[in-house]
């Protein structure tokens, strides 16, 4: 957003381009009396207006194959990390349901992420320790 504003004193002439302006909106009478007490003018743009529309969330459900996608996210992790970034905490709560582990209620939003993402790439993780594929 842009603004400018201008003062003028009791007797000093506005600039002719911006007095033209005023004439054709306000009248010479207003641009007058303007002139004759002094005036502030502000001038403001507002870009875009009016605002666009926000567009509508999706709408998660959150099942057995909402897990099942998430699992199988589970070997790319910046991926998976992505995607576990757009829930809620009731969803990782619910999704935490599912997979029958446990997380606490009141531990903060990061926690509860990162606590599924771990829980999620376990296996993964569990495997390249024994030197499975």
């Amino acid at each position: 957003m842009a603004t400018k504003e201008i003062v003028t004193k009791p007797g000093e002439d506005l600039p002719s381009l911006i007095e033209s302006i005023l004439v054709d909106l306000f009248g010479r009478a207003a641009v007058n009396q303007a002139r004759h007490k002094g005036a502030k003018f502000k001038f403001t743009v507002t870009v875009p207006w009016p605002k666009p529309p926000k567009a509508e969330k999706r709408k998660r459900i959150i099942d057995q194959d909402f897990v099942k996608s998430l699992k199988a996210l589970a070997s790319n992790e910046k991926q998976l990390e992505d995607e576990i970034n757009k829930l809620t905490g009731p969803q990782i709560l619910r999704i935490a349901t599912l997979l029958e582990v446990p997380m606490s209620k009141s531990s903060k939003l990061a926690s509860l992420r990162a606590q599924l993402q771990k829980t999620l790439r376990s296996e993964i993780v569990w495997n390249s320790i024994v030197g499975r594929k």
